[in-house]
């Protein structure tokens, strides 16, 4: 009895992501450009609210997870801060309509400056 009410409780996490997709992502900043892998998760209670793993390559840690709403073609991220040095501080972009690109402008800290990063996003 305890396991299934512990099982209808979890269900009800509404904020618990759901499936992901996974992106590349070609990121130029000042400090050159890279390519790496991020993975952009629904969250189930908010069809237009996702969660970004690996973003700016800080981890796939979920504590590091970055959110971002899209509304129509339109995503822009919340401000968080992944460690004592590097935080996010902007960030804004377009989707393409298949959900297959996203362009995105961010503003990172990286403990002394600020950093502006234009990273694509292709699936």
């Amino acid at each position: 009895m305890i396991l299934f009410i512990a099982l209808i409780v979890s269900s009800c996490n509404t904020d618990t992501p759901t499936n992901y997709i996974t992106f590349r992502c070609n990121e130029i900043s000042p400090l050159g450009s890279r390519t790496y892998s991020v993975d952009f998760y629904k969250v189930k209670k908010d069809s237009s609210t996702y969660l970004i793993s690996n973003f700016h390559k800080f981890s796939y840690d979920g504590e590091y997870d970055i959110t971002a709403k899209i509304t129509g073609n339109i995503i822009e991220i919340t401000p968080k801060v992944l460690s004592s040095e590097i935080r996010i501080t902007s960030g804004s972009g377009t989707v393409n309509d298949d959900f297959t690109q996203i362009h995105l402008n961010y503003i990172v800290f990286n403990g002394t400056t600020d950093l502006k990063v234009e990273a694509s996003f292709f699936r």
